[in-house]
């Protein structure tokens, strides 16, 4: 089996690369990146050129492709071309290889798509209501992918909800809580700075279940469907700090900022689970243990 990762340089590439070598250790794993890198099993292409993206794929010849490349801080301008743009021209130099020669495509959604309306659980019939320009550019993403699929070609959409897990950037809320409990520990400010609302619900899972998903939606998932990569528990913000502050070492103040309108967000795993099997397996407290070593050991 040949397998092609786009974004493999970021937090769920890595995560992915490393869950393929681990579940399908004779599997090929492949690179893509705009940006050279050395070994053979990488390919240069700017995915917003779709001649160079063609000739990759064509170089490769990968069975499924993840497609996991993008961005969460950017400029509207920045966030379409990096989604949209990127996937309807990856989309493009797929159909335009010989139909015998074209690969599954596995894209990475996000449950930013359905914002924080609707009832819940969250199902992937849910009228989606984003609430960002990241969230629209992600449902733009995938409505661009389901376009393709209704042309022929054979993409499925993992809608991801909130990841956690070893890896995870600093610039996510619970990695950030982490990295100050370390920081602490090893003799810094005793007190936590929380931004944002503690009061939010969300969906934490895995970023290892979540590869696992991938790779099931890689081979089981249907054409042009959706399916929910989620736990389908809802936490809130608070109640995830509150267990990493009993996981500390010492006594850590928390100074908050003001909530603003509580919000809550869980989905359904019932689709995947049907079509796959897969349920998730890492609960959230291993999830949050394994990031809070991380980061003492970087500390």
């Amino acid at each position: 089996m040949r397998v092609m990762i786009t974004g493999s340089s970021g937090f769920l590439g890595k995560s992915l690369l490393e869950s393929l070598r681990g579940l399908k250790p004779r599997a090929k794993i492949l690179t893509l990146d705009r940006l050279p890198s050395p070994g053979r099993d990488h390919f240069q292409a700017n995915l917003l050129d779709p001649a160079s993206t063609k000739k990759a794929l064509g170089r490769a010849r990968a069975q499924v492709v993840f497609h996991l490349a993008g961005g969460t801080t950017q400029s509207w301008p920045e966030l379409w071309r990096s989604h949209v743009l990127a996937t309807a021209r990856l989309l493009e130099a797929v159909i335009s290889l010989p139909r015998r020669s074209r690969p599954r495509v596995v894209l990475a959604g996000s449950a930013h798509e359905y914002g924080s309306f609707g009832p819940l659980p969250l199902r992937e019939s849910a009228l989606p209501r984003p609430g960002s320009p990241y969230g629209w550019s992600k449902l733009c993403q995938t409505y661009a992918a389901l376009a393709y699929a209704c042309l022929g070609v054979d993409v499925v959409v993992a809608r991801i909800f909130n990841v956690v897990g070893p890896g995870l950037p600093a610039t996510h809320a619970l990695s950030s809580f982490c990295r100050q409990i370390a920081q602490a520990e090893a003799g810094g400010d005793k007190e936590i700075i929380a931004r944002g609302n503690l009061s939010a619900g969300r969906d934490f899972v895995d970023a290892r279940d979540v590869c696992r998903a991938l790779i099931l939606l890689g081979s089981k998932g249907k054409p042009g469907e959706v399916y929910n990569v989620c736990s389908g528990r809802m936490t809130r913000i608070r109640s995830a700090l509150d267990l990493l502050l009993r996981m500390a070492r010492l006594r850590i103040r928390v100074r908050a900022g003001k909530g603003s309108a509580l919000d809550a967000m869980r989905g359904s795993t019932a689709k995947l689970n049907a079509a796959t099997g897969w349920r998730p397996a890492i609960p959230l407290r291993r999830s949050l243990e394994e990031l809070l070593d991380e980061w003492r050991r970087r500390i």
